[in-house]
């Protein structure tokens, strides 16, 4: 397996002004500006309900980024950033020289790119995120992305991808490819093949204490591994890292897999939890059916794609929704829960089209529940109107309250299976 450090995000040419640290430990790398990626604005892209444009005016309101300013989101590899079609993976694009060099040192499916850029903490002052002055500039690595896929011909990009900056028709005038990641990392199969760290773990940090940023502390054991564009990298106590060039490539050796493996601690707990607005709307789709078999998906939906839903004018394959919120439904406080565990989040307001397939329901009810818990959730308490059969599903047949027609369950969705 080779891996790839790959230098992304702003840095002093194009952003000039690091990538926050922020209180919370995001490492939340921002996209460095291009005027010919239309598709997506500064203003279009969102951390916790706060649009990228404002924290960069926020931690720094001398910046040239304007409001009408465009940006290349990539790699694209936070799902929450924006509205998604159904079917997004995470990707990443790279073209011209740098696609070259990855070309010649034989880059493709299974090889693992891992994504740094230059970083400083921040700091929560009276609601507003500042720069911690004391802070040092660092390299950091952020994400990783395993290739799944690689997509080398503008005729196979699917539809979920036709808004990455890599898939408009003016890159294919020259070398482009997207990769795509794959489902799972091949050497840690509990997790995704692409995700976003926290800050925490020091291995992430590449920059070797008191120096500038592209002095790096890395591992002993690299001395011994060449890395492309750093032939000269190796000083006495440190490794200077090329000024130049996008993406530094070498063999993994076993210790460099239980290095990477390492970094892995650094991944938020069991999942990357979904930022929660007070209340989404989750879609379920049906995707596939061959004989008896049927397969299903879910998404958030947009305002647009369910009200629709709600006319009759449902998208294709969407049988059935419900209402996601960690804000109560009305009468939540009335009843006599028997689990407690926080975070707690409700869902109510289930509608399912009168075709939907006979299992439906156990469908809805797993999907309640993944919902909920990939967004921290502990416990998930379901209101239902008027369908007894549907509420005695949901609890194999245990219901914890109901008052006339509306039924009221929970379920565990820390022990979730």
């Amino acid at each position: 397996m080779k891996i790839i450090l790959s230098r992304k995000g702003f840095d002093s040419e194009n952003g000039g002004m690091p990538s926050p640290i922020l209180p919370d430990a995001t490492l939340l790398s921002l996209p460095i500006p291009r005027t010919m990626d239309v598709e997506t604005k500064y203003t279009d892209i969102q951390y916790k309900g706060m649009s990228y444009y404002d924290l960069i005016h926020m931690l720094n309101p001398k910046t040239r980024i304007k409001e009408n300013y465009t940006c290349h989101l990539d790699p694209d590899i936070r799902e929450t950033v924006r509205e998604r079609q159904l079917g997004w993976m995470p990707a990443f694009g790279q073209e011209s020289r740098a696609l070259s060099h990855l070309k010649n040192q034989n880059v493709g499916v299974g090889d693992l790119f891992l994504f740094f850029g230059w970083f400083k903490q921040t700091l929560n002052i009276d609601g507003k995120i500042v720069y911690d002055k004391d802070a040092p500039d660092l390299h950091v690595i952020y994400g990783y992305f395993q290739v799944g896929e690689i997509i080398d011909n503008p005729a196979d990009i699917p539809a979920w991808l036709e808004k990455h900056p890599h898939a408009k028709a003016e890159r294919w005038e020259k070398s482009n490819v997207i990769y795509v990641a794959a489902p799972h990392l091949s050497f840690c199969p509990e997790l995704p093949g692409a995700g976003n760290f926290v800050f925490g773990e020091e291995s992430l940090v590449l920059t070797k204490p008191g120096c500038s940023r592209s002095t790096w502390a890395l591992p002993d054991f690299f001395r011994h591994i060449p890395i492309s564009y750093n032939a000269d990298a190796w000083k006495e106590d440190c490794f200077v890292a090329a000024s130049k060039g996008q993406e530094f490539v070498f063999e993994a050796n076993d210790e460099a897999i239980e290095w990477v493996k390492g970094l892995m601690k650094a991944l938020p707990p069991k999942y990357e939890y979904k930022e929660m607005m007070e209340e989404e709307v989750v879609g379920v789709f049906r995707v596939e059916e061959q004989g008896e078999q049927v397969g299903y998906e879910h998404r958030v939906l947009t305002e647009k794609e369910y009200q629709d839903f709600l006319s009759g004018k449902a998208l294709p394959g969407l049988e059935a929704t419900f209402v996601l919120s960690d804000k109560e439904f009305e009468g939540a406080g009335k009843q006599t829960w028997k689990r407690d565990k926080q975070p707690i989040f409700y869902v109510d307001r289930i509608i399912k089209r009168p075709d939907a397939s006979e299992i439906i329901d156990s469908v809805l009810h797993d999907f309640m529940v993944i919902n909920a818990q990939e967004r921290g959730a502990k416990t998930v308490r379901v209101k239902i109107d008027g369908n007894t059969d549907f509420a005695q599903s949901l609890l194999d047949g245990e219901m914890y309250g109901f008052v006339g027609a509306t039924y009221f369950s929970e379920a565990d969705a820390e022990n979730f299976d």
